[in-house]
């Protein structure tokens, strides 16, 4: 780097060196510079060096695997095959109603005869009391069937769901969106 602030010496060039810096340096700086820096573990090596941390990385597999298997093996919050109709039930709060959607998804290779859906909706509070009760039905022929219908807002929690297609019935529940 060239110093042209000093007009008796305007090419004053300055070079570090490392060495002789050294020289003059205490004794834990030159270690410093002479040893290498450790090399840190690797992920699986820092979470098993230890047994307390072994159980810890043994515990985030186990959940790791647990959320994997429900992600895909679990069947979500308001879905239900009742008869081989895939039947999904939806609710959400809009103006001080519960609004609710029974729908029953359609099936490429129904091949049976119109069967009648009826299903008994149930509006739960918090601390699991029926506050309100509908029936709404309609007839199931292999194409998508939606069946609607509304509560009025009293503190309902939950809405459930009892679902007869045919000889078959099953009971599927959901929350109340309220976003």
């Amino acid at each position: 780097m060239k110093e042209t602030h000093n007009p008796e010496n305007p090419d004053l060039i300055f070079h570090y060196n490392r060495e002789r810096r050294l020289e003059k340096a205490p004794e834990s700086v030159r270690k410093a510079y002479e040893q290498k820096t450790p090399k840190a573990p690797g992920i699986f090596r820092g979470l098993t060096s230890t047994p307390g941390l072994r159980s810890v990385f043994f515990v985030i597999i186990l959940l790791f695997a647990i959320i994997i298997g429900l992600t895909l093996f679990g069947s979500p919050e308001g879905y239900v095959d009742v008869g081989s109709v895939p039947i999904k039930l939806k609710a959400f709060l809009f103006d001080e109603q519960v609004y609710f959607t029974l729908t029953c998804n359609e099936v490429d290779l129904y091949d049976k005869d119109p069967v009648a859906v009826l299903a008994l909706v149930h509006a739960v509070n918090e601390a699991g009391v029926v506050l309100d009760e509908r029936e709404v039905a309609g007839v199931y022929a292999g194409k998508k069937l939606v069946l609607r219908g509304l509560f009025q807002d009293h503190g309902i929690e939950r809405v459930e769901a009892q679902v007869s297609v045919a000889n078959s019935s099953a009971k599927t529940s959901v929350s109340v969106d309220r976003n």
